[in-house]
């Protein structure tokens, strides 16, 4: 399961000794295709990284994916840096993913242990979080216009239904 350091968006920065130590301290998932990795509002257990295949994104509460990963993405970043419980759930998406991930405690002792490891690690964090609220932005923003021009176009009815026809409208724009 070796994979090029410059594939991995979060790892990019470290150097091939340090990396080769993070890679010792790698474990790999064995995980199905439909199968949760991280589940929204649970605790994550460290940071991962696809190493080939896909998974998918699903916010709190959606039945399609928001976004997919794909080889060299990583994702639980978040609650490495804030010990905060996983704010989608991950799916496998495609038969034959492969999933690697390093646990935060280890990942922690090893920043603590070394200054390069640290300072290559959060800087891919940052970057790679940059990237993803780059996106998702572009969504949103994508999603926005779509409703604006739904509901332009379309005769709102007045009082209640009027209200319950605008609300299902702001719904679709933020469920995906």
């Amino acid at each position: 399961m070796v994979t090029a350091v410059k594939e991995i968006s979060i790892l990019k920065y470290l150097s091939n000794p340090d990396f080769e130590l993070i890679q010792s301290k790698v474990i790999k998932l064995d995980k199905k295709l439909g199968d949760a990795i991280a589940l929204s509002g649970e605790p994550v257990a460290g940071i991962y990284w696809v190493v080939s295949g896909q998974v998918g994104v699903y916010p709190p509460g959606a039945d399609k994916a928001f976004a997919f990963l794909e080889r060299g993405s990583a994702f639980g970043e978040m609650s490495f840096l804030d010990r905060s419980k996983a704010s989608a759930t991950i799916r496998i998406e495609k038969t034959g993913t492969e999933i690697a991930m390093i646990t935060h405690v280890v990942l922690h002792q090893l920043i603590k242990d070394s200054l390069s490891i640290g300072h290559s690690i959060y800087r891919g964090i940052a970057e790679s979080l940059a990237e993803k609220l780059r996106v998702t932005n572009s969504k949103i923003a994508a999603e926005i216009s779509t409703t604006r021009e739904s509901l332009a176009s379309s005769n709102l009815l007045s009082g209640k239904e009027g209200v319950k026809e605008f609300l299902a409208a702001i719904e679709r724009t933020i469920q995906y």
